[in-house]
């Protein structure tokens, strides 16, 4: 599967994808791109020598479309390969991260492997983890925790092959969370081991995460010893600055994504416009 850059519904985005590792010196000959799941359109769609190019438009927010890729090559090769697309309001800072929901769930699940309990993944048990996992999500962001999850519009909304939206190296420590979450909602004894794993987890992602409110200091605090001449003319302190700072999203590497780019008639072939 391969992820392209997020875009919103306004946006129209063009993505091309290199398939020279897998097709060799074959050359593509005909591609087929086609929505499988969501409400993106691709308006233009094109292949020369080893790359596909697809105009993709519209979308809702807070899904993940997919796309089926169908190639076949001069030698008679065929290819297929789906292609995923998340839904963003804002296009700006986004945490570039391919953790699917259904991952987070999977680790949950081994973490009650490991707390002594074995569970039959029903879909019925999947589902309710997921809405669990939707819950536990809104519930950290009114406490001030935003991990950046990929929140549907109601809890119970999301599928498993959403794109979580957290940072990847966060997604065991959230998934033990998860597992706490669940395992006291079904009234089941935590372990030492568990515990101690559950603590160092949340501990670290409170640290992280937990935006910490603006207090303005008032006007006659103590500057301290350090400078000796404001502490002797200038003894207390000025005037603060009044608004919150926006918080930035961590700075992960974003190669996992096919990230978008301009159209060009003078890089494909305008025999193979689709």
């Amino acid at each position: 599967m391969k992820y392209l850059q997020p875009k919103s519904p306004d946006s129209t985005r063009f993505y091309v994808i290199d398939y020279s590792k897998l097709i060799g010196s074959d050359i593509i000959n005909r591609s087929t791109m086609t929505v499988a799941s969501g409400s993106v359109s691709v308006i233009k769609q094109v292949w020369n020598n080893s790359a596909i190019g697809m105009m993709i438009s519209g979308g809702t927010i807070g899904e993940t479309d997919t796309i089926n890729i169908t190639i076949n090559t001069q030698a008679g090769q065929i290819f297929t390969d789906v292609a995923a697309l998340l839904i963003v309001a804002n296009e700006d800072n986004l945490d570039f991260s391919v953790v699917t929901k259904d991952t987070i769930i999977e680790f949950a699940f081994q973490d009650l492997r490991i707390s002594g309990y074995i569970f039959d993944k029903s879909p019925n048990m999947l589902s309710a983890m997921l809405s669990r996992l939707d819950a536990l999500m809104r519930q950290w962001r009114l406490q001030g925790m935003d991990v950046g999850y990929n929140h549907p519009p109601k809890i119970g909304q999301s599928n498993l092959n959403d794109i979580a939206g957290i940072e990847d190296g966060i997604t065991a420590m959230v998934a033990t969370c998860l597992a706490k979450e669940y395992m006291e909602g079904i009234g089941k004894t935590l372990n030492a081991n568990f515990i101690s794993r559950y603590n160092k987890a949340w501990n670290w992602l409170y640290a992280q995460y937990r935006s910490i409110p603006f207090s303005k200091l008032p006007t006659n605090t103590p500057r301290g010893s350090g400078g000796k001449l404001y502490s002797v003319y200038f003894p207390f302190m000025l005037d603060q600055a009044t608004t919150n700072e926006e918080s930035l999203l961590n700075a992960v590497n974003g190669s996992q994504y096919i990230i978008a780019g301009v159209w060009d008639d003078s890089l494909w072939n305008k025999s193979a416009w689709g």
